[in-house]
C-alpha cells in the first residue's frame, strides 16, 4: 500500500506524488470523489472551479425549477446585480490605489480594514435580522455600499497622502461593513423564501451564482477601468443600487406569512 493514501471513507487513493495517467485509474479517482462526502471532495479538489462543479452537481435543475417562486427568482435577480457591481468595485480597486500614489503596504492595510470591516457587524448584522425586515435592512446596506464605491475613487485622488489614506480608509471600513451585513442578511432572505424540502440546494444556487457574478463582475470592473476609475466605479455602484431596488421590491420578509402562507392567497 505504499502507492496508496487512506481517507475517512474507508477508500484509497493514489498518493498525490505519484502521476496518475492510466484511464482506468482516473476513473476509479472520479467515482471515488463522485460518491465521497462532501469534506473529502472539498479538501481534495482545491481549485475554484472544480469546488464549483462538485457543489453544483448535485442539484437537480428541473426539481428546483417548479420550487422557485417569483420573490425568490427576483431576490436572486438582484443578488446577481450587486455581486457584480461589488466585484466590478474590488478587480481594479488595487491598481486605482497604487495609481493614486499608495504603496503596497498602505493597499493591504486598506484592505485589512475593509476585512475589519466586516467581521466586527457579523454579529449585530444576525441580531438585527432576527427583529427587523431582512429586506429593507438589506436594501439599506446596499444602498450606502453603492454611494461608498464611487466616493473611494474620489477619495484616492486627494493629493496630500495622510489624507488620502484616511478618506479612503474610512469608506473602505464602511463598504466592509455593508458587506458583513449583506451575507448574513441575504442569507436569512434565502432561507425565508425557498421551500424547506429544497432548502439546502437554493443555498447551493445562491452560492454558485455568488461564484458566477464575482468572475463576470471582475471581468466587467477590469474592462470599464480602462476609460477610467470613476467611471469604472460609477459602474459599480449603479448595479449594487440596482440590485437595492429589486431587494425593497420583495414584499416584507420577517413578521409576515410564511412562504407556504404566501402562496396560498
Amino acid at each position: 500500500m505504499r502507492d496508496r493514501q487512506c481517507c475517512r471513507d474507508g477508500v484509497t487513493l493514489p498518493r498525490p506524488d505519484g502521476h496518475v495517467t492510466s484511464p482506468r485509474r482516473l476513473r476509479r479517482i472520479g467515482r471515488l470523489l463522485a460518491t465521497s462526502r462532501g469534506s473529502i471532495r472539498g479538501t481534495t479538489v482545491v481549485f475554484s472551479p472544480n469546488r464549483l462543479y462538485w457543489s453544483t452537481r448535485a442539484l437537480r435543475p428541473g426539481r428546483l425549477r417548479a420550487r422557485f417562486s417569483p420573490a425568490l427568482v427576483t431576490y436572486l435577480v438582484a443578488a446577481a446585480l450587486f455581486l457584480s457591481g461589488s466585484a466590478a468595485f474590488w478587480a481594479p480597486l488595487p491598481l486605482a490605489l497604487t495609481d493614486a500614489g499608495l504603496g503596497s503596504g498602505p493597499v493591504f492595510a486598506l484592505y485589512l480594514l475593509a476585512s475589519l470591516g466586516s467581521a466586527v457587524l457579523y454579529e449585530p448584522a444576525g441580531r438585527l435580522a432576527s427583529r427587523y425586515d431582512p429586506r429593507r435592512l438589506q436594501a439599506g446596506a446596499l444602498a450606502v455600499r453603492a454611494v461608498s464605491l464611487p466616493v473611494v475613487a474620489l477619495a484616492a485622488g486627494i493629493g496630500v497622502v495622510s489624507l488620502q489614506f484616511g478618506f479612503v480608509g474610512l469608506w473602505l471600513a464602511i463598504i466592509g461593513g455593508t458587506w458583513g451585513v449583506m451575507a448574513v442578511v441575504g442569507t436569512a432572505i434565502v432561507t425565508h423564501l425557498a421551500p424547506p424540502e429544497v432548502r439546502g440546494e437554493i443555498l447551493g444556487v445562491h452560492a454558485a451564482l455568488g461564484a458566477v457574478a464575482g468572475g463576470v463582475g471582475g471581468l466587467l470592473g477590469g474592462w470599464v477601468a480602462t476609460v477610467g476609475y470613476v467611471v469604472a466605479f460609477a459602474v459599480a455602484g449603479g448595479l449594487v443600487l440596482s440590485g437595492a431596488a429589486l431587494v425593497l421590491s420583495l414584499e416584507r420578509v420577517s413578521g409576515g406569512p410564511s412562504v407556504d402562507e404566501s402562496r396560498s392567497r
